[in-house]
């Protein structure tokens, strides 16, 4: 593949990318859910921010031992996120389970099929590009380490009427 034919390859997935993003903010307005507010339309202070909260606990005054708050570079990489997500194996068996599960009379609020595929396999070699954050322990807060064994963790939940919808996706280190 030549370097132009590349480039015009990756901009025309990139446009399909976007608008699957806009469809997916457009279910988290109609259903509820938290990934834009969370892990895609916030920057470095937001994730700083929040690491800080979480690392003590204010209703109890304990603190954690250690606490991540991760984003997404941009609502593309999310997209990419979730396509790799629902292209796999993990996804299709974990859904099929939650199907199952409402069959057998669980109630759908319930049911939140969670699916957890590594960055690299969900969206390929370029992954380390698409993930930031902070994490923060006893010895401080600093920006997140995403090692090999990264992955991507998106929750489902029941849509009224049938089918599921993405409650969250976020990157673990």
């Amino acid at each position: 593949m030549t370097r132009a034919r590349d480039t015009g390859d990756r901009l025309r997935d990139d446009r399909s990318f976007r608008e699957r993003a806009k469809l997916l903010r457009a279910e988290e307005r109609a259903y509820g859910g938290h990934t834009f507010g969370r892990h895609v339309d916030v920057g470095p202070a937001y994730t700083w921010a929040r690491v800080q909260r979480e690392l003590v606990d204010r209703t109890t005054g304990l603190s954690h031992f250690r606490s991540d708050a991760t984003r997404w570079t941009s609502e593309v990489y999310l997209a990419r996120a979730v396509d790799g997500i629902e292209r796999s194996t993990e996804y299709r068996r974990s859904m099929a389970a939650s199907e199952t599960e409402l069959r057998r009379g669980q109630p759908p609020p319930t049911v939140r099929p969670l699916v957890r595929v590594p960055l690299r396999q969900a969206i390929g070699a370029d992954w380390s590009r698409a993930v930031a954050g902070h994490t923060a322990d006893p010895a401080g807060i600093r920006m997140t380490r995403f090692g090999p064994r990264a992955a991507v963790v998106a929750v489902y939940r029941a849509r009224p009427g049938g089918g599921w919808y993405l409650h969250t996706c976020y990157p673990t280190p």
